[in-house]
């Protein structure tokens, strides 16, 4: 661009275009939060008045607009000199769009195009012309609004509740027009003109005075349709007779039918509303006054036969608002068919627009009522304050915008479950036989057929009633919005590494991530899934040897045996606790030919294993660990927490099976299976190593590390920590007092310098060439650990809870789709 500016100087003998670095000073005053671009500091440097070359696109609205302006001429020239000039208007419009068809070239570039459409689409700040001068000023829209309001709370102004008097007000005016007419003061076509019908009200704006301090605004009342750059940048100040305008074009009729459909468009945003009024109401069991029953003994109103009563009663209503906006939305249809015939193009969506406006307002009015209403039913907030969990709940690091609907959506959280109704009874009467089936061999027959019954029985209970079962835990808008985003294809949707959060990533990004982190050494890509088939051929001629040997029954075949497996999945949880959400690698290895014997050996190894001292198995033990502690006074103790650097993935598989297969089979064999060492180390190796897996139609194969998706990983990862942390031993001085283990975070305790941690850090990353430790450090004498705060006080350890950043305070909303027995069960447990 640089060297194109120097030949369009040279060829223009002179500097080319406007210099807008010099004057952007002058002609721009931005006082808002916004930072402007480069393309659209010189957009706004082209000044108020510039205007852009648009092509003409409607060429049935440019012509009627031509005729209607060509009307007014007719009564102030000669009957023949209007043809002339009706003949020479013509002539040359058909000239300009002969022209407009073939034109190309528009006097502001694509940057600049591009820049106009992102300053139209900002709603958080306000461009308008200066008071006094050529220049623009831009505002923050909360900024302008209190200036604005400041000026309109004077004496000179006075609200409104509705447009009431302004309609009394016109309809005067008009009486007095007409009654003009029948004394013969004015004529017919004056009196058409003089009168107002379905006016729009003025339009109040402030004009920046930038040559005074602070900007103070001028007050403006518009009383007329300001079409211009100003509107287009500043649609406050914009407001056409869009209603007279469709009149003189189409007709009486017409307007009829576009009043008669705004009507119907209210009215359907009402019973859309009180549909949802009503659904909550059902939901959350409120009973609004409407259905309440006088009865001669007020104590009846207890009794259940009331309750249902009352309930069927909201039920019918329900049902009868639902036709209702069905039977609304068919008229709407027809309608607006037949306006589409009849009206350009850009009418037609015009008043579209005007519908769409007109609901907003209603549905906006509608439901603040509504909800007042709900929480004054429920004695207090109903539903889920979202606007206050949003920024712990939603991460949203992608260039799309969400929705309130959709922010609204996602804030019910990750375990959040839909309510569906059951549409293919075919296939999930299947499920329930298939499932069935696998209590045979558990039972005997007679037990058995009778647990078939009352399957039989509950599974067409619900059937019938799915088959009627109207009410759902979602609005309609929140239905529509989880479509629209199960319908992006360019982002990606996912729950958080930690928390119940959810993170919302570009899919490109996301993408980015994963192929970042496959290109280590621990993964490999394949051409095909040859490997994945040679491997699930492997296991099932190793399972049928086993067979044959007697090892294992036929039935214990058949379980671990694999066929027509899929390969596992590989995917990445986003860490939104840290600096560029850097991502989690996971491989789901549910369905491959692995899982059920990882699932088998896991069971086995986890009831076997030998228990270190160190070990603990959740938060409980921990604080029952830590309660057992005592301190001696006049002592400094130290508290830390070491955590190892990315643990499955540095495993080494090998060692880790040799260690696994010393701990089980040293001295004796502690694990209840059929196998000896060597089939355990050869099932071992099946299950774990050379997992297969595909990302984004990919394959690739794991050759080091255990697969953190793979039921064994943990306990392998568990066994093989174990056998490190016993070099601890050898340790003869710096040794931690305490030292407690929860799979790769641990807690310890020192009575030495932080020098000598230091030191003991350094050695133990010594231990084995893929850990890597890191460490935290007490802070005023207490450190979290797990879901655990550990204070020291001077002889005594004490603990209470701990809540991670990355705790959202959301477990589940009582409207999703579980069982009432298991959400009781999460209150409880808290």
């Amino acid at each position: 661009m640089s060297n194109h500016q120097k030949k369009l100087e040279k060829l223009n003998r002179g500097p080319i275009g406007q210099n807008y670095e010099e004057m952007k000073s002058k002609l721009i005053h931005n006082l808002s939060s916004y930072t402007l671009s480069k393309a659209e500091g010189r957009l706004l440097c082209r000044g108020w008045d510039f205007c852009i070359e648009n092509k003409i696109t409607n060429f049935l609205d440019f012509e009627t607009d031509l005729e209607l302006n060509a009307m007014k001429l007719q009564l102030h020239c000669h009957e023949s000199i209007f043809r002339s000039i009706c003949r020479q208007i013509h002539n040359a419009s058909q000239q300009l769009i002969r022209t407009s068809k073939h034109k190309k070239i528009s006097n502001l570039s694509k940057e600049e195009l591009t820049a106009l459409k992102s300053l139209k689409s900002n709603n958080n700040i306000i461009i308008c012309k200066a008071d006094k001068g050529n220049s623009i000023v831009i505002l923050d829209k909360e900024i302008y609004m209190k200036k604005a309001e400041e000026i309109l709370k004077g004496k000179q102004f006075e609200p409104l509740n509705n447009d009431k008097f302004h309609r009394e007000q016109e309809e005067k005016l008009n009486k007095y027009i007409f009654s003009l007419f029948k004394k013969g003061v004015i004529d017919n076509k004056l009196r058409y003109q003089l009168q107002s019908t379905c006016s729009s009200l003025s339009v109040f704006y402030g004009l920046p005075k930038a040559h005074k301090t602070g900007y103070p605004i001028r007050p403006i009342i518009s009383t007329i349709a300001v079409i211009s750059l100003f509107s287009y940048l500043f649609p406050t100040a914009h407001s056409p007779k869009f209603i007279s305008n469709l009149r003189l074009k189409y007709g009486e009729s017409i307007l009829v039918s576009i009043r008669h459909c705004e009507r119907l468009t209210e009215k359907l945003q009402k019973a859309k509303c009180d549909v949802e009024f009503l659904r909550c109401c059902l939901i959350y069991n409120l009973m609004p006054h409407f259905v309440n029953i006088r009865l001669w003994k007020p104590g009846l109103k207890k009794s259940e036969q009331y309750k249902s009563l009352q309930r069927t009663c909201l039920m019918r209503e329900f049902e009868c608002r639902q036709k209702q906006v069905s039977r609304l939305e068919k008229q709407i249809s027809l309608i607006m068919t037949e306006l589409q015939k009849h009206l350009s193009s850009v009418d037609y969506i015009n008043v579209k627009k005007f519908f769409y406006n007109s609901a907003c307002r209603v549905h906006s009015a509608v439901m603040s009522n509504h909800q007042k209403k709900l929480e004054k039913l429920n004695r207090g907030p109903i539903g889920q304050n979202y606007e206050e969990m949003k920024l712990k709940l939603i991460h949203n690091i992608s260039s799309y915008t969400l929705s309130k609907v959709e922010e609204r959506l996602l804030c019910r959280g990750w375990d959040f479950c839909v309510e569906n109704k059951v549409t293919n009874f075919l296939d999930f009467e299947t499920d329930l036989e298939l499932n069935a089936m696998k209590l045979q061999p558990h039972c005997h027959e007679s037990i058995f057929r009778s647990i078939c019954h009352q399957i039989h029985n509950a599974s067409q209970q619900l059937i019938r009633t799915s088959k009627h079962k109207k009410i759902s835990n979602l609005s309609e808008e929140e239905l529509a919005a989880l479509k629209s985003l199960k319908s992006n294809n360019n982002i990606i949707i996912c729950k958080a590494d930690k928390g119940n959060s959810i993170v919302i990533l570009d899919k490109e990004t996301y993408i980015k991530k994963a192929e970042e982190i496959l290109k280590g050494k621990q993964f490999e890509p394949l051409n095909n899934d040859k490997f994945h088939r040679e491997q699930e051929e492997k296991l099932n001629k190793y399972i049928f040897s086993l067979f044959k040997k007697g090892v294992i029954d036929n039935k214990r075949r058949y379980q671990l045996q694999s066929t027509c497996s899929s390969l596992s999945v590989f995917y990445g949880l986003p860490k939104a606790h840290k600096t560029g959400y850097p991502i989690r690698p996971i491989i789901s290895t549910i369905g491959s030919y692995q899982y059920e014997l990882s699932k088998y050996l896991a069971k086995a190894i986890r009831n076997a294993r030998p228990q270190a001292k160190s070990y603990i198995k959740d938060s409980f033990e921990f604080v029952k660990r830590i309660k057992e502690i005592t301190l001696e006074k006049g002592k400094t103790y130290t508290m830390c927490s070491f955590d190892v650097e990315s643990l499955y993935t540095n495993v080494p598989v090998e060692e880790a099976i040799e260690v696994t297969l010393n701990y089980i089979y040293k001295p004796t064999k502690l694990v209840d299976v059929p196998f000896d060492k060597e089939q355990m180390k050869m099932l071992l190796n099946l299950s774990i190593r050379d997992s297969t897996f595909r990302f984004q139609n990919k394959i690739y194969r794991q050759i080091d590390g255990v697969a953190m998706g793979n039921p064994l990983a943990p306990i392998i990862a568990d066994l093989w920590m174990q056998k490190i942390e016993e070099k601890l031993n050898r340790f003869s001085t710096n040794k931690p007092m305490t030292w407690l283990r929860y799979v790769d975070d641990i807690f310890c305790i020192f009575t030495i310098s932080k020098e000598k941690i230091d030191e003991f850090h350094v050695r133990i990353n010594k231990w084995h060439q893929n850990l890597h430790f890191t460490v935290e450090f007490e802070a005023k004498n207490s450190i979290p650990f797990l879901d655990v705060r550990v204070t020291q006080l001077e002889d005594k350890l004490i603990t209470s809870m701990y809540r991670k950043p990355t705790h959202t305070g959301l477990y589940l909303l009582w409207d999703s789709n579980q069982s009432r027995r298991y959400k009781l069960g999460l209150i409880k447990t808290l």
